[in-house]
């Protein structure tokens, strides 16, 4: 009796205690009951100062243990056109409706050339250019009267005789075309294939033009001249730039732009014309002589391919 009273008192107090246990921890592990730490904040450091500049490798010739002087030559082959330049009509007298042609100037392709000169300066690897373009052209036109019914010839330019119709009308423009670039630049790759160089410098030079009319007249059988002529000279800031689009194999395309604003004067604009009445027997022509000053802008841009 007092053995079997031991063991139940024995049971009752292992199960009291498994379930104040029970109690207390709710069958899972303290480290699991604990709130999780708050998460840490991200702090941004400041940027350290830089400990070199920043720097766009460049692009330019460099001769090692020389001077880095370089020239360049380009032939062109341009089409000069100039509005303004008609100089023959043709229309019919029997007609009471205005019907007729104007003969616009044909402007052919002709040949021209490009030189310059450059230097690379130790300083930022920057360079100094100067380039010459130069073209030197005369064009003519030319157009006879047709065989139509009633169809008529004039000419455009020169101060006719009331009631003289041409034969032929013939007009000669010469063009003395020179223009000189100061540029001052520095080349730099961005990236590994592709080279950009901005230029900022000086555009200017001389533009001489000349136009020679003659008429052959049908009633009085003779020819009339006419002369125009005008000499200008130009100068004023230009700025732009060139690039270089690598592809292999030494090919590339290239595409340069540059925009420019000159004074330009024009000198020794000359007139001579045959009068409408001549004063004199022999005295047929009318010459004037003035000067014109102007505030011009250009705009040149090229692509094309190079090697």
């Amino acid at each position: 009796m007092t053995l079997l009273r031991k063991l139940s008192l024995m049971v009752i107090a292992t199960l009291a205690i498994s379930s104040v246990f029970a109690e207390s921890y709710n069958g899972s592990s303290p480290s699991r009951c604990e709130p999780e730490p708050p998460a840490c904040e991200k702090t941004c450091e400041q940027p350290t100062c830089p400990t070199m500049s920043a720097y766009s490798h460049p692009a330019g010739i460099d001769v090692c243990g020389s001077w880095d002087f370089y020239v360049t030559g380009t032939f062109l082959w341009w089409q000069p056109i100039q509005e303004q330049m008609e100089y023959a009509e043709t229309s019919f007298t029997n007609s009471s409706l205005l019907i007729g042609t104007l003969h616009d100037f044909s402007f052919d392709w002709k040949a021209g050339f490009k030189v310059g000169l450059g230097y690379n300066f130790g300083y930022d690897d920057w360079n100094a250019y100067i380039q010459y373009t130069r073209m030197n052209t005369t064009i003519t036109n030319s157009k006879t009267v047709g065989t139509q019914t009633n169809e008529v010839l004039n000419d455009l330019w020169l101060l006719q005789e009331n009631g003289t119709t041409a034969n032929k009308v013939t007009s000669k423009w010469g063009l003395d075309f020179n223009v000189f670039d100061l540029e001052f630049a520095r080349p730099y790759y961005s990236g590994k294939e592709l080279t950009v160089t901005p230029h900022y410098g000086l555009h200017g030079g001389w533009i001489d033009q000349s136009n020679a009319i003659t008429k052959e007249t049908i009633t009085t059988l003779s020819i009339l001249l006419g002369d125009y002529s005008s000499d200008s000279w130009f100068v004023g800031p230009r700025a732009g730039f060139n690039t270089n689009w690598n592809i292999g194999e030494g090919f590339r395309f290239f595409g340069n732009a540059a925009a420019s604003l000159f004074y330009q004067k024009f000198n020794n604009v000359k007139l001579r014309v045959p009068l409408i009445t001549p004063l004199t027997t022999g005295i047929w022509y009318n010459t004037r002589n003035y000067v014109s000053r102007n505030v011009n802008a250009s705009l040149d841009m090229i692509l094309g391919l190079g090697w």
